[in-house]
């Protein structure tokens, strides 16, 4: 959690212990760890996945499903990846009142049925 900046050691006056204070904001908190996961997690698949995808369009490399489906793939991540890079830049008090508007949201774009 230091490392990721989510505590920092705090000295206390006459105690030798080390001693740690968190990040108060909880949205903060958030962002960080969110940030933190997308880097160690998302951005290597991501990766991977432009890798796959460029070596399935050579000639005579793979079936055509399988770079139709690492093609989804990459897409789906790459946009969901956009829409966290656009969500994370947005301050900590506009996100607050997006989180008021969920079940309004439901309403405006009308029922969604999920896939399973």
């Amino acid at each position: 959690m230091q490392g990721w900046g989510i505590v920092r050691l705090a000295h206390v006056l006459g105690d030798r212990r080390d001693h740690f204070e968190s990040v108060k904001d909880v949205w903060e908190i958030f962002r960080i760890v969110a940030e933190e996961r997308k880097r160690r997690e998302i951005d290597p698949t991501l990766r991977v996945l432009q890798e796959c995808v460029g070596e399935l369009k050579k000639p005579g490399s793979g079936s055509s499903y399988a770079r139709e489906r690492m093609e989804e793939m990459l897409n789906f991540l790459t946009a969901t990846t956009g829409l966290f890079e656009e969500l994370i830049c947005i301050p900590a008090g506009a996100l607050k009142g997006m989180t008021r508007l969920r079940g309004k949201l439901t309403m405006l774009l009308g029922p969604v049925k999920r896939q399973r």
